[in-house]
């Protein structure tokens, strides 16, 4: 899931370092092992980068086809989208300096992004860098994601909070949700056939692409829904939030089937253990969460197979997959992108 808030950083890049904070990975206790993490690079945001604000660092990874790793953040060699070489640990810039990531496909074929001196449409680059085409033009997109197989991208527009599909193929523009100010909007998805939209932040809603304005709004209320994505058939729905912790939904009715943890409850807002971020391959997930863990889950069983240490208290930011689902990218709250190798047996 990509997040949007960025400013401009002044501090070095190191390459090439080992995290002395980071933790062996655990004994593999399902047919899920994890071995790692190997450091792809270090951004130190301040002197003290436990206190420091998250919109100093780079807010979103993903894998593109080819195995590299995308970024999005103020870097400071002047490239907010960035294309990062696993063997090397070297990057390249990729669109424009103004740009910034808000997407990244499945396929790892496509890239969203929107320019912050012209925010009121998305550019669709292939993952080669080069633009393909310009899509949801006026409508000021703060949020999006796209569906696997890259058939439509999905939209959250800001202030009004309207929800859109997009068909990539046309660029045609579908209004699923209409505008909707008092909504907060956290966290979007689209299911593979681009038939089911979610939001979530204060509340969680499920739409049919078919049927625009029509909904099914989870029971609970949600504090901070940070992540959410359908299942690959597209018949659940994954929620992580501050207060329910991990849940997984019944797309069709909105009924709760699993929860997977139970997050912080009754807690104050920003409690260590709560679950920002998430990624799902299969019936593979795994959660980040404040307190720099990674859980990786059986989708199928519900059963927890692995935990993985990132660092002492660094909240997780972002998580993604490689297309081949053997490796994973994640971003802390110092700024830390580390790749993890899967063993799937």
């Amino acid at each position: 899931m990509w997040k949007r808030t960025l400013c401009l950083a002044t501090v070095p890049l190191w390459l090439g370092c080992k995290d002395p904070s980071v933790a062996p990975a655990g004994k593999s206790e399902g047919d899920h092992g994890i071995r790692g993490p190997n450091v792809l690079g270090r951004h130190s945001i301040t002197d003290n980068p436990q206190t420091a604000p998250t919109e100093q660092a780079p807010d979103a990874v993903g894998f593109l086809a080819d195995g590299t790793v995308l970024s999005s953040g103020p870097w400071p060699q002047g490239g907010r989208v960035r294309r990062w070489n696993l063997a090397t640990r070297t990057s390249a810039q990729l669109a424009t300096s103004k740009d910034m990531a808000i997407a990244v496909s499945p396929s790892g074929k496509l890239f969203a992004v929107n320019e912050n001196a012209a925010p009121d449409h998305i550019d669709i680059y292939r993952a080669n860098g080069d633009r393909s085409s310009r899509v949801a033009q006026g409508l000021y997109p703060h949020l999006a994601e796209f569906s696997a197989g890259d058939g439509c991208l999905v939209v959250a527009t800001e202030g009004d909070n309207k929800l859109v599909r997009v068909n990539l193929s046309d660029g045609e523009v579908t209004e699923v949700a209409e505008a909707n100010p008092d909504q907060l909007i956290q966290a979007v998805g689209v299911s593979a056939a681009c038939e089911l939209v979610a939001s979530g932040g204060n509340r969680v809603r499920i739409f049919s692409a078919s049927r625009p304005n029509s909904r099914i709004e989870l029971s609970p209320e949600f504090l901070n829904v940070a992540s959410l994505g359908f299942t690959e058939k597209g018949d659940l729905l994954v929620t992580a939030s501050e207060n329910l912790g991990v849940q997984l939904w019944k797309a069709k009715d909105g009924t709760l089937q699993r929860t997977l943890y139970e997050g912080d409850g009754a807690r104050e807002q920003g409690a260590s253990n709560a679950a920002y971020a998430a990624a799902m391959r299969g019936d593979l997930l795994v959660t980040g969460h404040g307190n720099g863990e990674l859980r990786v889950w059986n989708l199928g069983t519900g059963t927890l197979i692995d935990t993985l240490k990132d660092g002492p208290a660094n909240t997780i930011l972002d998580l993604a997959f490689d297309v081949a689902g053997t490796s994973l990218v994640s971003l802390d709250r110092k700024g830390n992108v580390l790749t993890w190798q899967l063993k799937i047996n």
